[in-house]
């Protein structure tokens, strides 16, 4: 039994189209949002014991995190670090090539190169490399903008403030941490982390808490159906926010904590995709910077 377990995540048929299955005794493929599908793609899911699968449309990934918290870990004592990535990504815990572990956090690689590094994700690899720290995350991605500018131009501004409100659980010293840390021009993103078992169950319970707070107190169902775009809103908010309790793992001397660069497989299909993305998002900016205005008033 591996002591370390890095769950990639795969959500559709496309992915394996993409990318065929990455699996080794560290690397363990799951399918996310299962009971919300009608395909299998024949590996771990997260559709079985306490789950919550079928709100993969809103929470995007989350429900694999869910299912790994209240299921997996139960079953694997002995597992002693969790982790999640993506189909196509992986950290940079051995630099495959001069500079790897330097430089801007994200590190396009090509395919031959993405499965020699997944070939060394090994437990003689990677347990000893992890094994020294409690907590493993990417390193920030500077930009021009904050972090509340970043990630409230893509979210409904209410939505942003309803989840807020949620979060901070109205507490004073947890709005001025809030405010803090999301008027900084840096963050982490891609929701790629390492976390020793016991950091991680607690790290879930402070996020779902928060999260099943906010679903209950929104209407965002309502308004942005599963197939519409924002509707993985409770996703979104997750990866902003995750933000905020990273930070305050960084700053606890009794964490020992490692900031690494994340290797991404080139996929001609989904760089076409992303680019097609950042065009939509060009011809609607003023919606967007309207949503900044609304959210930063509201602050």
């Amino acid at each position: 039994m591996s002591k370390i377990k890095l769950f990639s995540v795969y959500y559709s048929l496309s992915n394996l189209n993409y990318k065929k299955t990455i699996k080794t005794d560290v690397i363990e493929p799951i399918q996310t949002g299962k009971d919300s599908t009608n395909f299998d793609l024949a590996m771990l899911s997260d559709n079985e014991g306490d789950n919550i699968s079928r709100k993969n449309p809103y929470y995007g990934e989350m429900t694999c995190w869910y299912w790994v918290w209240k299921n997996y870990i139960k079953t694997h004592p002995d597992v002693e670090y969790i982790g999640f990535t993506q189909y196509r990504r992986l950290p940079v815990l051995i630099p495959e090539r001069k500079g790897d572990d330097k430089g801007h956090y994200l590190k396009l690689v090509s395919k031959d190169d993405f499965d020699t590094i997944t070939k060394k994700f090994t437990e003689d690899n990677i347990y000893k490399t992890v094994a020294p720290y409690d907590l493993i995350v990417t390193k920030k991605w500077n930009t021009l903008v904050t972090t509340r500018w970043e990630f409230t131009s893509f979210l409904p501004p209410f939505e942003w403030i309803n989840a807020r409100e949620s979060f901070i659980k109205g507490e004073e010293s947890e709005r001025e941490w809030f405010n803090t840390v999301m008027e900084r021009r840096s963050a982490r993103y891609k929701c790629n982390f390492i976390m020793k078992r016991e950091l991680f169950e607690e790290f879930a319970s402070w996020l779902f808490e928060r999260l099943f707070d906010y679903e209950s107190k929104s209407a965002w169902k309502d308004e942005y159906p599963p197939k519409k775009e924002n509707a993985r809103i409770a996703a979104f908010i997750t990866e902003c926010f995750m933000n905020l309790w990273i930070e305050k793992q960084l700053l606890n001397k009794d964490i020992k904590a490692k900031e690494v660069n994340l290797y991404e497989e080139k996929i001609k299909e989904k760089l076409t995709y992303d680019n097609i993305q950042r065009l939509k998002w060009f011809f609607t900016f003023p919606k967007h910077l309207n949503n900044v205005r609304i959210a930063k008033k509201k602050s």
